[in-house]
């Protein structure tokens, strides 16, 4: 098997020229609910939302980057992302791909 050469925006939060661009080039943007969460967000559902629409859901990864002890457990903070994403919008189609088969992929497993 060839090795992949992927790249992986972390924290995506909004700049959609540089998104888009990156993601034009191969890249997948990680989307992760603690970006979203107070006192300090720094991205919210509907950036988040119009991100996935511009480059697509299978440029996207939905991650909830927690586990810290003052935040949700992991699964809780996904569980919250994702029910935003249905929110705003965006399809269990999508969030399917985003939750289970662009991360699959990127780790090798499909």
């Amino acid at each position: 098997m060839r090795p992949r050469h992927l790249s992986v925006v972390l924290h995506a939060t909004g700049k959609f020229e540089l998104e888009k661009e990156v993601a034009s080039l191969g890249a997948y943007l990680e989307l992760c609910l603690n970006s979203c969460m107070p006192p300090n967000p720094r991205a919210s559902y509907e950036e988040y939302a119009d991100i996935i629409r511009a480059v697509g859901a299978g440029h996207c990864v939905l991650v909830s980057d927690m586990g810290q002890i003052y935040n949700p457990t992991s699964v809780e903070g996904l569980r919250m992302l994702i029910l935003n994403m249905l929110q705003q919008g965006i399809s269990e189609e999508d969030i399917d791909l985003m939750t289970k088969k662009n991360p699959a992929y990127l780790l090798g497993l499909e």
